[in-house]
C-alpha cells in the first residue's frame, strides 16, 4: 500500500467528493522541486570543454522544461505512521493517514484521465544521486557532442547577425543557431518526464511515490486554484467514485485525532465502505 497524509479537512473531501487532487509541485514544500535535473547537468558539465554561452543556453532550456511543464501531482508514502510525514503533511498529527492500494492505483493510471483529460503516471520518487547519473548520463552525452560538432557551431557575430535577420536579411548562421538550438532541446526533452521524480536526498525518509501529471503551456483546462497561506496554487482532480471500494484499504488515524475509531468506521459505512481497515497511529507525539 502506498499512504497519503491528510488534514481532517482533506479527508473528509476525499470521501464526499470521491476526488483526488493533483495539486502544483512547484509551489510545494520543497523549493528545490523541479530543479534537481539542471543541478546534475550543470555538475556534469562543468568538467567538460563546453563554452559558458553553451551551458547557458542549456540552463536556459532546462528552466523553460520546468515551467511549461508544469508539474502537478498526488502525494504519497511507503510509510502509513511516520512521525515526520504526520508533522509535514498530516496537520502536526491531528489529520489521518490514507491506505491505497498500489496496483489499483495503477490501473487508475491505465484506465481513466483526470477532469482536466490529463494523463496520469504512478512515479517512485528517486532520491540517491548514484541513480540520478544513469538517467541523466545519456542526455549529457548527446549535449556535448551538439555543442562540439561544427555544424552546430555558431560565429562570434551572431548578435549582430540576428539584428540582420530581423531586418529581413537571411544568413545561413542563423538558420544554423536555430538548428543547434533544436537539437539541444530534443535532447533535453526526455527529462521533461524526470524533472518531478528526482529529489535531493534529504527527503528520502518520505519514500514518497506520486501520482503525476503535467500542466503543459498555458494548457490550464480543467484546472482550478485553491488558497494555501499566501500562495494560490493550481490543481486538477480524478474522480474515484467507481474504484473507492477497491481503491482504500486502510485508515490510520493520526496521533493527535480525536475522533473515536467506531465513528470514522460508521463514516466509511455510511459511504457504502465496509472493508476498510481503522486503526490508531502508534506514535506517541503530542
Amino acid at each position: 500500500m502506498l499512504y497519503h497524509y491528510c488534514s481532517s479537512k482533506s479527508f473528509q473531501s476525499i470521501f464526499s467528493r470521491k476526488k483526488l487532487r493533483l495539486s502544483s509541485l512547484l509551489l510545494s514544500n520543497d523549493y528545490n522541486e523541479g530543479n534537481v535535473v539542471s543541478a546534475l547537468i550543470d555538475t556534469l558539465l562543468s568538467p567538460e570543454n563546453i563554452l559558458d554561452k553553451d551551458k547557458k543556453e542549456i540552463s536556459n532550456l532546462l528552466n523553460f522544461f520546468r515551467n511549461y511543464f508544469h508539474g502537478i501531482g498526488f502525494c504519497l508514502s511507503e510509510e502509513g505512521d511516520l512521525l515526520s510525514q504526520w508533522r509535514g503533511y498530516a496537520d502536526n498529527g491531528y489529520g489521518l493517514s490514507i491506505g491505497f492500494s498500489k496496483s489499483e492505483l495503477d490501473n487508475l493510471c491505465k484506465n481513466y484521465r483526470t477532469d482536466g483529460q490529463r494523463d496520469l503516471r504512478l512515479k517512485q520518487i528517486n532520491y540517491e544521486s548514484s541513480k540520478h547519473f544513469p538517467i541523466v548520463s545519456p542526455v549529457i552525452d548527446s549535449l556535448k557532442k551538439i555543442c562540439s560538432d561544427p555544424i552546430h557551431n555558431t560565429t562570434p557575430l551572431s548578435g549582430l547577425l540576428a539584428l540582420a535577420s530581423s531586418m529581413g536579411i537571411e544568413n545561413e548562421d542563423i538558420k544554423r543557431d536555430e538548428k543547434r538550438r533544436s537539437a539541444l532541446m530534443l535532447s533535453l526533452l526526455p527529462l521533461s518526464d524526470e524533472l518531478y521524480t528526482l529529489k535531493n536526498s534529504a527527503f528520502s525518509e518520505e519514500k514518497e511515490w506520486r501520482l503525476i501529471s503535467h500542466i503543459e503551456g498555458d494548457e490550464f483546462h480543467g484546472i482550478n486554484f485553491y488558497a494555501k497561506q499566501e500562495k494560490l496554487i493550481p490543481y486538477d482532480e480524478i474522480g474515484i467514485d467507481e474504484q473507492l471500494n477497491t481503491i482504500i484499504r486502510e485508515i490510520i488515524v493520526g496521533p493527535k485525532h480525536d475522533t473515536p475509531i467506531d465513528v470514522i468506521r460508521d463514516l466509511l459505512i455510511s459511504k457504502g465502505l465496509k472493508n476498510i481497515e481503522v486503526k490508531k497511529s502508534k506514535a506517541s507525539y503530542r
